[in-house]
């Protein structure tokens, strides 16, 4: 995931051109207030109605967002609407083995207490192309141009990358992919802040797997947001 982020992060960064006006070069007296026409977000990944006995670890499970977007104000109102191009990813760190039947069907079984004290590593990641969409509200300026922010929208993600990683004091693999996830990730989203820096949270419609191949998971992130432009 990291080779992942990193080529995504230099491609965020190359498109920032694309996402500013073209008189953004002209001299102003005054620095205009950013449009969060890039943004960049880091924080907590985790999953709702994991099977009984399947534990999430708080502090080894994390998520990475990044998108390029374009803001179209609606008049001189303070609002607009913002479409735009990302790239989203998730460490899930769980106590869960990933077994398939003879149906083609994903189990997720927690490991045995005696067995699980022996693991340093268990956990799956997974990495989507995002189309994000936000309609927002900005306050009026202050005098340093900073100004309260409120987003609400909704994502929708496409599986490009998924793989597992175990370690043991014995073994360590990694294995690609992971079988039986739902391609799509959709749901909600939704951010607050003040100046280059907000809150944001997202909860998913979608299932981690296709429909009857495994348990109903519903994931969801939480964290920060930088908005440099």
């Amino acid at each position: 995931m990291k080779k992942l982020t990193i080529l995504f992060a230099s491609f965020i960064f190359a498109l920032s051109a694309f996402a500013t006006p073209p008189d953004s070069t002209v001299a102003k007296k005054k620095p205009a207030a950013a449009k969060d026409r890039i943004l960049i977000g880091g924080g907590f990944a985790n999953w709702l109605n994991a099977p009984s006995g399947i534990n999430i670890k708080f502090a080894g499970s994390r998520a990475f967002d990044a998108a390029v977007m374009y803001d179209q104000p609606l008049g001189t109102s303070p609002i607009s609407l913002a479409l735009g191009l990302g790239f989203s990813a998730q460490n899930i760190s769980t106590n869960a083995q990933f077994i398939v039947d003879s149906t083609g069907t994903t189990s997720l079984v927690p490991y045995a207490d005696s067995v699980y004290s022996d693991i340093k590593r268990n956990k799956i990641s997974t990495s989507y192309l995002t189309i994000p969409f936000e309609l927002r509200f900005r306050s009026k300026p202050d005098k340093a141009y900073r100004r309260w922010n409120v987003a609400a929208g909704f994502k929708l993600g496409l599986l490009v990358q998924s793989h597992f990683k175990y370690q043991d004091s014995n073994v360590k693999t990694k294995t690609y992919p992971v079988d039986n996830l739902n391609l799509l990730n959709y749901g909600p989203t939704f951010r607050f802040g003040y100046g280059q820096v907000s809150l944001y949270g997202y909860y998913a419609l979608s299932n981690v797997f296709e429909n009857g191949k495994g348990p109903w998971v519903t994931p969801f992130n939480f964290g920060l947001v930088l908005a440099p432009f």
